[in-house]
C-alpha cells in the first residue's frame, strides 16, 4: 500500500509540472501552490494501511487536479482558447449549515454500522465538540467557507489551547475526517483545506506503559477477581481493549485453542491468537456479561491504576491501563528467541510491510503451530 501511495504523489506531481509548461499564468498560480504542498500532503496520509485510507489519498488526488483544472480544457500559453465557462469549483447554492452536515455524517457511520451501537452518542458528543471548536477558532459555519486560511487559524488555535499536542491532533483530525466524508457524499466541495496543510506534527506518543510480568503479579493480587480472568486474557493475546469485549469468538485451528478477532477495519486485524498453555482452561470464556457492563473500559482502566498507579514517560504523567497489556505483549513477545517481526505483526494484528508477507501465500494466519510455540515461550504468571 505504501508504494501505491507514493506512485499516487509521484505521478500527480509529473502531471502538474507538465500542465504547468502550457498553462495560463493564473492556473500556474494554483499549480504552484499544489506542487509545495505535495510533500506535507503525503506525510499528512501516512500510513496508509486499509481501504479506507487508501480511498482518501484517491479523493485528494483526484480534488487536486479539478482544482488545478487537470480535467478541463485549460487557456495555454500556445492558444488563444478560453475556458472562462468551464468552472472547476462546484455551485455553492443551497448548501446546508456544518451542524447539518455534522449530523448527516454521524447518522451515516451509525447507519453503516461503522460505529458500534454503543458508541454512537460518545462519538457523535466528540464530534460535536470538534466542530464548536472549529467555530469558536474560524468563524466557519459552512463547507465551503473553509480554504487554507482558516485551516491553519484552527490548527494553531489547537495548538496554543491547553490540549496536549495529541488530543489537539486527534481534534483536527476528526473535524477533517467529516470533511473527507462531505467531499465523498456531497457536490459540495471539491478538497480538503485541512489535508492540505496537514495534521499537527510531534504529537506527543500516548502510548501507555507497558504491564510487565511483575506489574502483572501486582494486579492480580490486588484487582476485583471478577476481572482477574479477563487481565489474564489481555495479558496473554494482547487484543485491543475494544476487541476482546466486542469482536472475538473462540475457534480450534489444527487443534489449538484460538481467540478469534473478527469484525475489525482492515484485512490485518483479522487474526487468530493461539492461547498461551498456561490459560487454555479459559477457552471458551463468557465475555458477553462485562461487553454489557464494562463496553466502555472505564472501570477497567480505574481498577488497574488504583493498584498500579501512573508513570512519568517523556514529561508525561501515564497511567497504567487496557492499552498496558498491549504494549507489554509486544515486549514479550520480542524477547523471545527467533520470534521474526512478521510473525508479531500478525499476532499483534499490524499490516505487514513485506510484499512477500502480505500478498503471496495464506499468512501467519495459515500458521497457528508456529504462533503457538512462541507464545507458549512468554514465561508463566
Amino acid at each position: 500500500m505504501r508504494s501505491r501511495k507514493l506512485d499516487i504523489f509521484a505521478n500527480l506531481k509529473t502531471e502538474l509540472e507538465d500542465a504547468r509548461d502550457t498553462a495560463d499564468h493564473y492556473t500556474q498560480i494554483v499549480i504552484d501552490g499544489c506542487l509545495s504542498e505535495l510533500p506535507e500532503a503525503e506525510e499528512w496520509f501516512s500510513p496508509v494501511d486499509d481501504r479506507q485510507a487508501a480511498e482518501r489519498v484517491r479523493q485528494y488526488a483526484e480534488g487536486v487536479r479539478k482544482v488545478c483544472r487537470l480535467d478541463t480544457e485549460i487557456e495555454t500559453i500556445d492558444t488563444k482558447t478560453s475556458t472562462s465557462d468551464t468552472k472547476a469549483v462546484k455551485p455553492k447554492a443551497n448548501i446546508p449549515p456544518l451542524e447539518t452536515l455534522l449530523t448527516d455524517f454521524c447518522n451515516s457511520k451509525a447507519a453503516t454500522g461503522d460505529w458500534k451501537p454503543h458508541r454512537v452518542t460518545h462519538n457523535t458528543s466528540y464530534h460535536k465538540r470538534a466542530f464548536r471548536l472549529l467555530k469558536d477558532l474560524t468563524g466557519v459555519t459552512c463547507v465551503t467557507q473553509l480554504d487554507k486560511q482558516n485551516a491553519r487559524q484552527f490548527k494553531e488555535g489547537l495548538l496554543s489551547s491547553d490540549y496536549k499536542r495529541s488530543t489537539a491532533d486527534s481534534i483536527y483530525r476528526k473535524v477533517s475526517a467529516v470533511i473527507d466524508w462531505v467531499i465523498a457524499n456531497t457536490d459540495h466541495i471539491e478538497i480538503n483545506p485541512l489535508e492540505q496543510i496537514g495534521g499537527i506534527k510531534g504529537a506527543t506518543n500516548t502510548s501507555a506503559p507497558p504491564m510487565t510480568r511483575e506489574l502483572m503479579v501486582k494486579l492480580l493480587d490486588t484487582c476485583s477477581s471478577t476481572f482477574r480472568d479477563v487481565y489474564r486474557l489481555y495479558y496473554f493475546t494482547g487484543v485491543r481493549s475494544n476487541e476482546l469485549l466486542e469482536k472475538t469468538t473462540w475457534e480450534t485451528v489444527d487443534g489449538i485453542k484460538c481467540l478469534q478477532v473478527g469484525d475489525t477495519k482492515t484485512e490485518a486485524g483479522r487474526r487468530h491468537i493461539p492461547l498461551h498453555h498456561s490459560i487454555s482452561h479459559l477457552y471458551g470464556y463468557d465475555i458477553e456479561p462485562f461487553t454489557v457492563e464494562y463496553n466502555k473500559t472505564n472501570k477497567f482502566n480505574a481498577d488497574i491504576k488504583a493498584a498500579l498507579g501512573s508513570v512519568v514517560i517523556k514529561g508525561e504523567d501515564k497511567a497504567y491501563c487496557l492499552n498496558s497489556f498491549r504494549q507489554g505483549y509486544a515486549d514479550k513477545l520480542r524477547a523471545v528467541e527467533g520470534s521474526p517481526d512478521s510473525l508479531i505483526k500478525a499476532l499483534m494484528g499490524h499490516a505487514q510491510d513485506d510484499v512477500t508477507h502480505a500478498v503471496y501465500g495464506e499468512g501467519w494466519n495459515k500458521q497457528v503451530k508456529r504462533m503457538k510455540a512462541v507464545i507458549d515461550q512468554i514465561p508463566e504468571l
